[in-house]
């Protein structure tokens, strides 16, 4: 059985020798903006072919005219093997252009400060096209975008609506090494059809043999009504006062509404006023459509033809091709003894194809037509930097560089993505919250409208290598603790309710309500303590700090304020200022202010550092350490005792109660709070020696003669101390015993003066620093 030498289509492959197959008949179908296929069924002499083989291997199908072929290069999408008779084994073949392979490849991917150009063509050389399988012919000139994510989407959909949205489109011309991708943005890329620019229109009866190859049977015109106008807006956060509209007609005169996209993700008004040109561009050449069929095979999309003859004169003109779909049979020529396996129409040779095309004065823009990948929900990235992470690093703006999850570009110090937005739960003009994430900080971002061109960070989340501050051992607290350590903390434990604020410059902190309060070295940290004082700390829970209390060292001064209150200790200088009351620490010190049980009767502290420093108490009376200390208070009793027995009238010489007696009871029971407090620091001192004589036994670098005259002197203050209070006590309402009283509280406020400097040179000039 011996095929026939008149063949009008042939499909070879580079796998196999030519006369392989034959061509029993196709359908074919290609337009702008689509790659072509070709539907072939192959009858061959050869039952176990590779298909594998030719797969992988280039194909051409040709459809031959005398003089010349139209021939389509490309790839095999798919190769069948389907029945076999007679010694002829069918097959089917699938040829598509290099361009099909883009739609295998599914990626996740980000790009930085490209073009949209540039971003095609990273996609075509990365699906193995190389720089002469494809040609960029632009008119538009592209700015870089900043940031573009392709995102579950195969490369094909991914640069096919970035070319819907910016109206580029393409085509193919066929040349002797293949088809060639032809990629443009204007009409001015549109060449006349090969072999024949102008075509005559002919109904089919009565037709000439020598002119069927190169006529239209058949034309018709599909004109529809378009919208008026097109309106774009879009929303830009980097300028958020600018309207961000843009507008273009359609038909002002045939056209009926307006066509209002939002959420094309465009940057300036100049930019809207182009994307809405090419959506009109879009409605523009569809409102007159022409539909036609013919013979002649070399109609392509992307070229131009010229109708001439037809009855009606506007349709003689020129035409650009969209779309074209081809059909051929030749079995009743091919295969001699074949026809019985062939229907009639198999058995018949013959060609044709039907087309779409527009004016070619029209601009075509493609339709968008290709879905944008979306994505509802959250994703899981990680802070970026170009540093260390020491410290976050922002922008002028406030913004983050993140890694999403998905990229695969290997780039970091900050090279992965754009500056992202991070939303806080309060913001506005110079005022908002804003807590920095630093370099690994794993956050949540979501996408606006689900557009993976538009990301934003929605909040922080812990993770085992970056652990949340409030876990199941400290579940009653609430904190706040900065990459710095500084920290708020509240807590909710019922009996244990308090607040806490520290910082750990100077070991600083202040506390309201109930202890439980940082150790006085560093957060986490702790002292050494006696057995004494971890016993009597044994039914402390661990601190939701960190620390644990059982480590931490109480004085027994301290203890005594124990109750709910307010501490403020810091291991440095201190200031406070209340109205017009000031106090003072010195450089170097521990200085620590309880306030505890009812606030308006009891107000105590304590001070440990360097004697002979400043300090004020002034509720419910004031005493200062060193040289202004008593002055001031003898100058406010001679000052008070003076006005009242200068003032006869207020004077009771009978004995009875005076006023003046009164003022003196009074100042007697604000000595006698004095005298309270000499008691307390009676207590204090001996405290204070224990805790000295801890120290000794710890470092074993005290004098023990120092430790002594520590004691005396201490114990010499104390002693004038109590001598004003029981001065004080002894008044009466005569004149020459207030004087009296007077100059003796004088005297022993002078002795307790000289008394305290002694003690303060002393203890300096022994260097002797007493810490907490």
């Amino acid at each position: 059985m011996s095929l026939t030498e008149q063949v009008k289509f042939t499909f070879t492959s580079s796998a196999v020798d030519a006369d392989t197959f034959s061509v029993l008949s196709f359908e074919g179908a290609e337009g702008l903006s689509r790659w072509y296929r070709f539907d072939i069924l192959l009858v061959s002499h050869v039952p176990d072919l590779d298909l594998n083989e030719i797969l992988l291997s280039p194909a051409v199908f040709t459809i031959h005219r005398e003089g010349d072929d139209a021939e389509f290069h490309g790839v095999l999408a798919a190769m069948v093997q389907e029945h076999a008779f007679d010694g002829f084994y069918f097959y089917r073949a699938v040829l598509a252009p290099r361009l099909w392979w883009l739609t295998l490849t599914h990626h996740n991917q980000i790009f930085l400060n490209r073009s949209v150009p540039q971003i095609v063509e990273a996609v075509l050389n990365e699906s193995g096209l190389l720089s002469g399988d494809y040609e960029f012919r632009f008119e538009q000139e592209y700015d870089p975008i900043e940031y573009v994510c392709q995102y579950r989407e195969t490369h094909f959909d991914f640069i096919s609506h970035w070319m819907e949205r910016c109206g580029m489109y393409y085509f193919f011309e066929q040349t002797p090494d293949g088809e060639k991708l032809i990629i443009t943005d204007t009409h001015l890329s549109h060449k006349p059809t090969p072999r024949k620019p102008s075509l005559q229109y002919s109904q089919p009866s009565g037709l000439d043999h020598d002119r069927w190859q190169e006529i239209v049977t058949a034309i018709s015109c599909n004109q529809r009504v378009v919208p008026r106008k097109v309106m774009v807006k879009d929303y830009n956060y980097r300028r958020p006062s600018l309207d961000l509209t843009g507008q273009a007609d359609v038909s002002p005169q045939q056209g009926h509404g307006r066509a209002f996209i939002y959420g094309d993700h465009f940057r300036t008004p100049e930019e809207g006023d182009r994307l809405a040109k090419i959506r009109a561009e879009g409605y523009l050449c569809r409102e007159k459509v022409f539909a036609g069929s013919s013979s002649f095979p070399y109609l392509n999309p992307g070229y131009i033809f010229n109708l001439e003859s037809h009855f009606r004169s506007d349709y003689n003109q020129a035409y650009l091709v969209m779309n074209v779909t081809h059909q051929g049979v030749q079995g009743g020529y091919m295969v001699s003894g074949l026809r019985k396996e062939l229907s009639e129409a198999e058995q018949q040779l013959r060609y044709s194809n039907t087309f779409s095309a527009c004016p070619a004065s029209v601009q075509f823009r493609p339709e968008h037509v290709t879905p944008k990948s979306r994505f509802y929900g959250v994703i899981n990235a990680k802070i970026d930097a170009a540093e260390s992470g020491q410290y976050a690093e922002l922008d002028g703006q406030g913004r983050y560089k993140v890694v999403m999850p998905f990229d695969t570009s290997g780039r970091k110090d900050g090279k992965a993505s754009t500056w992202l937005r991070m939303a806080q739960p309060y913001a506005g003009s110079s005022h908002g919250m804003h807590f920095p994430l630093h370099k690994e900080t794993e956050v949540l971002v979501t996408f606006i409208d689900g557009d993976p061109d538009r990301p934003i960070i929605t909040g922080a989340v812990p993770n085992p290598e970056t652990a949340s501050v409030v876990t199941n051992e400290n579940q009653t607290m609430a904190q706040i603790v900065s990459a710095g350590q500084n920290r708020i903390h509240m807590n909710d434990e019922q009996g244990r309710e308090r607040i806490l604020l520290h910082t750990p410059g100077a070991n600083s902190f202040l506390r309201m309500g109930a202890p439980n309060d940082p150790p006085r070295n560093s957060p986490g940290g702790s002292d050494n303590d006696s057995s004494d004082d971890k016993d009597d700390d044994k039914d402390e829970k661990k601190s939701d700090w960190g620390w644990d209390p059982k480590g931490t060292k109480r004085k027994d001064a301290e203890k005594h304020w124990k109750e709910d209150g307010v501490l403020l200790s810091t291991g440095g200088p201190a200031s406070f200022e209340i109205g017009k009351f000031k106090f003072e620490g010195v450089a170097g010190v521990v200085i620590e202010v309880f306030v505890g049980g009812e606030v308006s009767q009891k107000f105590a502290f304590t001070y440990d550092g360097y004697i002979g420093g400043q300090a004020e108490i002034i509720h419910p009376f004031r005493m200062t350490w060193a040289n202004t200390i008593f002055q001031t208070a003898l100058a406010d009793v001679t000052k008070r005792v003076n006005v009242l027995v200068e003032n006869d009238d207020h004077i009771a010489l009978d004995g009875q109660t005076t006023s003046i007696g009164q003022e003196l009871i009074r100042l007697t029971g604000s000595i006698d709070t004095v005298t309270d407090t000499a008691d307390t620091l009676t207590q204090s001192n001996q405290d204070m020696n224990d805790t000295l004589n801890q120290l000794n036994r710890n470092a074993n670098s005290l004098n023990d003669t120092v430790t002594d005259v520590y004691k005396t002197r201490i114990n010499d203050v104390i002693t004038e101390v109590k001598k004003i209070g029981t001065s004080l006590k002894k008044v009466t309402v005569s004149k020459v015993n207030a004087n009296t009283v007077t100059q003796t509280v004088g005297t022993n406020l002078e002795t307790t003066q000289n008394s305290i400097k002694e003690l303060g040179t002393s203890i300096h000039n022994s260097n002797l620093t007493l810490i907490n």
